[in-house]
């Protein structure tokens, strides 16, 4: 679609034949130069390359770990304070109907970075401790082409930041599933203090242990802002994946001693965590103000999956990490893309963390040519489609569990049986209705079985 000045330019070319009449006895110079600079114009809008990298957003995906859907001042909390985390929300849109394609770490990521369910290609579940991940050669399947993969390729500054968790061993090190960069560890859990901890591998600059003792948010926050004030002609694709506020529970004594005072001194220390998270991001965004990049930087903020039971709150939803009631799935997702998407906005329609590599990709100009689960969610934020959701249907599975959301209605199934509710009247999951709606349920059941019959089995065992 040509641009509104593009579009302005051809509404004036109506007079350009009186121009070469007139312009040309008495200001040739002046006629050849609109001329030509409407012909720059032409082809920087409809040529199949783009040579003006500006045209290009740069794309920045922020992933938090295991964060209480209720934890943040923008989803109801009263115990901390987030101010940044509020302000990304109020700049874009807030997506109410947010899921992750599983309630645990890493199939989530594998999910995410390919757009594509994890169990298509066999990335079920969770893949252990770094021992195992490197004895059994588990990791992300070799050949899933990442985001990153696409948007390198294209000409994009890619970079990872944070926690990996996508395989340990020297194949499936980011540097080699797209990343020109890296700085994070590859493990899931991670101290925050002890950057050498042997139990979960060490931090990493490239493939080379770092050295520091930094609070781990603020050193992944310094890490990112770097990145973002480095000049760079092209575009960027940076991927900041914080660890926080996966436990262990650590945080700085100052951002504990801003948390009032509470019984539960562990939840405290969480919430101290979470406020040292939102002070990272806000350093992250002010980064691209003071650049001057943020009105051309697409932003998604998700978070990979519920929180755990303890000392975190997924209010109003029920369960947490590991289940696939709502509070294990269901969880923060906010887009900010001035000029693109509107700010101060809720959408209520169904997405999913699929959509972010099909969102990233479309917005880059990059064509994938591979099979995608998700979609392009820029013309249902910017309301080009009314109240239509992007997905009529999500699923999950992670081994003999298993739910199905179609439209309002989402099955269950777990060892104690199957359940249905209705979220639209019972966004808790407080009332089974599977004995008194038993055909609704036979639908869900067959749509459940149509998905799983496209999937492969897992590549590894379940390990807790």
């Amino acid at each position: 679609m040509a641009s509104s000045k593009l579009r302005h330019m051809l509404d004036d070319s109506a007079r350009y034949p009186r121009a070469l009449q007139v312009g040309a006895l008495y200001n040739p110079r002046m006629v050849w130069t609109r001329l030509s600079l409407l012909l720059c114009v032409v082809l920087a809008c409809t040529g199949t390359h783009r040579e003006d990298e500006h045209a290009r957003p740069n794309l920045l995906l922020i992933v938090i770990d295991d964060l209480g859907y209720g934890d943040l001042g923008c989803t109801g909390s009263t115990e901390v304070a987030t101010p940044n985390f509020d302000r990304l929300a109020s700049q874009g849109v807030q997506c109410t109907q947010a899921y992750a394609t599983s309630s645990l770490c890493s199939p989530s990521r594998a999910a995410t970075l390919t757009g594509r369910y994890q169990q298509r290609f066999g990335h079920e579940h969770n893949t252990g401790d770094i021992r195992r991940q490197a004895a059994q050669g588990i990791g992300l399947p070799l050949a899933q082409q990442t985001l990153a993969d696409d948007l390198a390729q294209a000409g994009y500054a890619t970079a990872a930041i944070g926690k990996w968790h996508l395989g340990v061993n020297r194949e499936f090190h980011p540097l080699r599933r797209g990343f020109q960069s890296f700085f994070g560890h590859l493990g899931g859990g991670h101290s925050y203090s002890v950057w050498d901890d042997p139990k979960t591998g060490p931090i990493l600059d490239g493939e080379t242990p770092a050295v520091g003792d930094t609070y781990l948010t603020e050193a992944f926050t310094d890490e990112a802002v770097s990145f973002i004030e480095t000049g760079r002609s092209e575009p960027f694709f940076l991927y900041l994946s914080y660890n926080a506020p996966h436990a262990p529970l650590e945080a700085p004594v100052e951002y504990v001693e801003a948390v009032a005072q509470m019984e539960d001194q562990e939840r405290r220390t969480y919430l101290a965590m979470v406020a040292a998270l939102d002070s990272g991001l806000g350093r992250v965004l002010d980064a691209l103000d003071s650049r001057g990049l943020a009105d051309e930087t697409l932003v998604v903020l998700m978070n990979d999956n519920g929180a755990p039971r303890a000392h975190r709150l997924n209010r109003p939803f029920r369960g947490h990490k590991q289940s696939h009631y709502e509070g294990g799935i269901r969880v923060p997702f906010f887009v900010r893309w001035p000029g693109h998407v509107p700010s101060q906005s809720t959408f209520d329609g169904l997405v999913s963390t699929l959509d972010i590599a099909p969102t990233m990709r479309s917005a880059a100009g990059v064509e994938s040519g591979r099979p995608s689960d998700g979609v392009d969610l820029r013309p249902y934020l910017a309301g080009l489609r009314g109240a239509q959701t992007p997905h009529s249907a999500l699923f999950w599975r992670r081994g003999e569990r298993h739910a199905a959301r179609v439209d309002d209605w989402k099955m269950v199934v777990q060892r104690k049986g199957v359940e249905l509710f209705d979220l639209a009247q019972d966004p808790g999951e407080l009332q089974d209705l599977a004995r008194a709606y038993p055909q609704r349920l036979e639908a869900l059941e067959q749509a459940y079985a149509n998905w799983e019959s496209q999937l492969v089995p897992p590549l590894w065992e379940w390990v807790d």
